[in-house]
């Protein structure tokens, strides 16, 4: 069998519904930490850049930039606010919570060696 995704066979076929989830995953935490950043920042040119950057670990720079303003007066909230966002990195989960990725207990130890290995190139 191929494991070329245009011929629905091989590694893709057998792994497309953890795909799915993890895309899905991603896009509510991105969605989040988007309105995270409008909570802290009222600028509407710095929403359109905000929103206009491809690259996710920029913006979770910018959002701990205008949440350390926005949560000055709140220190604790604010380490909360850079411990979640160290967090987000999508490797991250497959290392603390493998079954939102896979039903088979079977593949827990895969996801998670994957998982540290990318979160530490990260």
């Amino acid at each position: 069998m191929s494991d070329d995704p245009r011929k629905g066979g091989g590694i893709f076929a057998a792994h497309a519904e953890l795909i799915g989830r993890v895309t899905l995953m991603w896009s509510d935490v991105h969605a989040q930490v988007g309105q995270l950043f409008e909570d802290f920042c009222s600028s509407e040119e710095a929403q359109k850049r905000y929103w206009e950057t491809q690259s996710d670990r920029t913006q979770r720079q910018l959002l701990l930039s205008v949440g350390s303003v926005a949560l000055q007066d709140y220190p604790d909230l604010r380490e909360r606010l850079e411990k979640t966002l160290a967090s987000v990195h999508p490797a991250h989960a497959h290392i603390s919570r493998p079954e939102r990725y896979a039903s088979d207990t079977a593949a827990f130890p895969t996801l998670k060696e994957t998982g540290l290995k990318t979160f530490h190139g990260f």
